[in-house]
């Protein structure tokens, strides 16, 4: 049940968040020297070989061990002890606890047994973020699984000009007689002389002075 790296070694630092610790309404309530003794005694929890839990050697200490193995009286530990478990700052195996702290607690762990809920947590978290890592990452991550709606034909940022269509019908006209864009006429087009030619040329002078540019919209 230690807490193991892939080389076999126990891990050797404990991720502290110094805002958190500091922040913490239940914590700062608790005297100078509890806040102490609870993170001597956090620093034991991480190097237990079940991480988060107050185990040495696979054994919860007696109070006098521990006052001994923390430099304290004993006296003076159970004082402090009671502090902090009057403030809910640990937890004890065999005691109501949130659900999701109940399924982290290992089988064989004895009763009454200190242990710390976010040291738990961290765990459990940092345990399923390195299982996800092994296994290629997150699976609600993993780009196969992740659908983009693309359409089919996306003209990007800058979409390629299409060239103009050169087919256009000879019978096709202009939607307004005289525009720029507009076809030549089908009389000079076609090359027609003669009678035909000056009555096609009058019916377009006619048309365009019916139809004057200001009233046509074009400047």
């Amino acid at each position: 049940m230690a807490e193991l790296t892939k080389n076999g070694r126990r891990a050797v630092y404990l991720r502290l968040y110094t805002r958190d610790w500091r922040a913490d309404p239940p914590l700062r309530m608790c005297s100078y020297a509890a806040r102490g003794l609870w993170i001597d005694i956090l620093t034991l929890m991480f190097e237990s070989n079940c991480q988060g839990f107050l185990l040495v050697e696979g054994k919860p200490p007696t109070h006098k061990q521990l006052a001994a193995l923390l430099g304290s009286s004993e006296g003076e530990l159970k004082k402090l002890l009671g502090e902090l478990a009057k403030a809910n700052i640990y937890s004890t195996t065999g005691t109501n606890v949130p659900t999701d702290v109940a399924a982290l607690i290992p089988e064989g762990v004895p009763d009454g047994v200190m242990f710390s809920r976010r040291m738990l947590r961290d765990k459990a978290k940092a345990d399923k973020d390195r299982n996800n890592g092994a296994s290629g990452g997150n699976p609600s991550l993993n780009p196969t699984n992740i659908q983009v709606d693309i359409p089919p034909d996306n003209p990007g940022v800058n979409p390629q000009v299409k060239a103009h269509s050169q087919s256009h019908s000879h019978n096709q006209f202009p939607k307004e007689i005289g525009s720029s864009e507009s076809p030549r006429p089908v009389a000079a087009r076609e090359g027609l002389e003669g009678p035909t030619r000056d009555a096609v040329v009058s019916l377009l002078a006619n048309a365009r002075q019916a139809h004057p540019r200001e009233q046509r919209g074009i400047p």
